[in-house]
C-alpha cells in the first residue's frame, strides 16, 4: 500500500475489480478475489457485472448447481470480510457441498 502524495489516499496494486475493498494482503481479501474469477468463469460475464447472473440462467439444465454455486461465490465476495470465508479449507467445503449437491442431483 502506498499513500498517494500524502493525500491519506490508499492505492492497491492489482487489477480492478478483483481486489477487496479493504485492500490486498489477507486470505479474506485473496478469497474474494477467487470469487471474482469463480464468477467469471460460472456465468461468462465480467466482474464488473458483478452480482448479475446470465438471463438464459434458467434455460439451463443444471440452474440448481449453477444458484449453489453462485451462493459460494456470494459469501467469498461479500463487502464485509468478518462474512467471507476465513480460510481456503472452509471455501474448499462449500465449493465440494456443490460437487455433492450436483452428484445427488444426477441421481435422482
Amino acid at each position: 500500500m502506498t499513500d498517494i502524495a500524502g493525500t491519506g489516499g490508499v492505492s492497491y496494486l492489482g487489477t480492478k475489480g478483483y481486489i477487496a475493498p479493504e485492500g490486498p494482503g489477507t486470505p479474506a481479501a485473496d478469497l474474494y478475489s477467487l470469487g471474482k474469477v469463480l464468477y467469471e468463469m460460472s456465468t461468462g460475464l465480467g466482474c464488473g457485472l458483478f452480482p448479475e447472473l446470465p438471463s438464459t440462467l434458467f434455460q439451463r439444465s443444471d440452474h440448481v448447481e449453477m444458484l449453489s454455486l453462485n451462493a459460494v461465490i456470494l459469501q467469498a465476495c461479500r463487502q464485509d470480510p468478518k462474512h467471507r470465508y476465513q480460510s481456503a479449507a472452509e471455501m474448499r467445503e462449500a465449493l465440494l457441498s456443490c460437487r455433492a449437491e450436483r452428484s445427488a442431483n444426477a441421481n435422482a
